[in-house]
């Protein structure tokens, strides 16, 4: 349990009972809330805060609860094809070859968006994912977009961090292509909650931690790596 910083008499703590997360105000005097106990030593009680961390996993859950009970015949076709194709960042390494392909520009933005994906991988799976032991979504979805669900933590998204990273370069780089390339990722982070592999607030962090790596992706390659100027105009 974690003590509320501002109350210190209270106690904030998060019981996991194997299908569902629930928190429980407890203290010295009551170490126990509606009957269940609070469990210090539960990996998630890393989560316990304070009350306004209890109240943003409330409404997380909500929110995916609501996802979890909309239906549509196209998304369900539709989001998980995406969801499995961005695994392993597929999606991106086909789109950084179409990239490559368009000349010094084209590869130098693929180079630097590809780094950005692999450091954000690697900072999200090897680092976040195993501070951050949150348990996957329960609630169940419709069999029509149902996928197996990852062993990993939930919290962050790594797919979403990973397309944030990809089209945070590329719309930066080539602002042609910043409609597009965001449209893309922000659907695939939609599809991680669409198909029940995470919740709302999973893939808003994924997404932030995306992005951040992005910029300094890019800020790294404007030192090591300057872009070519542009060619003067013919008059």
């Amino acid at each position: 349990c974690q003590r509320e910083p501002r109350r210190r008499s209270r106690q904030w703590c998060l019981d996991s009972s194997g299908t569902s997360t629930a928190w429980a105000r407890c203290s010295r005097r009551q170490p126990s809330w509606n009957g269940v106990a609070c469990h210090a030593d539960n990996d998630d009680a890393r989560y316990g805060l304070g009350v306004d961390t209890a109240r943003l996993l409330e409404l997380d859950e909500a929110l995916f609860v609501r996802v979890s009970r909309w239906h549509s015949p196209l998304l369900d076709r539709v989001m998980p094809a995406l969801t499995q194709v961005a695994s392993y960042s597929a999606l991106w390494l086909v789109a950084s070859a179409g990239l490559a392909a368009q000349g010094e520009k084209g590869k130098r933005t693929a180079a630097v968006a590809i780094g950005g994906v692999a450091v954000t991988s690697a900072t999200v799976n090897i680092g976040l994912k195993q501070v951050a032991r949150r348990p996957r979504p329960t609630a169940p979805v419709p069999d029509a977009r149902s996928l197996p669900q990852p062993t990993s933590s939930s919290f962050p998204s790594g797919h979403t961090a990973s397309a944030a990273a990809f089209s945070g370069v590329v719309g930066n780089e080539m602002p042609a292509l910043r409609v597009p390339v965001d449209t893309v990722a922000a659907a695939v982070g939609f599809s991680r909650v669409y198909t029940g592999a995470h919740y709302p607030g999973d893939v808003l962090v994924g997404w932030l931690v995306g992005r951040g790596i992005a910029h300094a992706a890019r800020w790294a390659a404007d030192r090591r790596w300057p872009a070519a100027p542009a060619a003067p105009s013919p008059e």
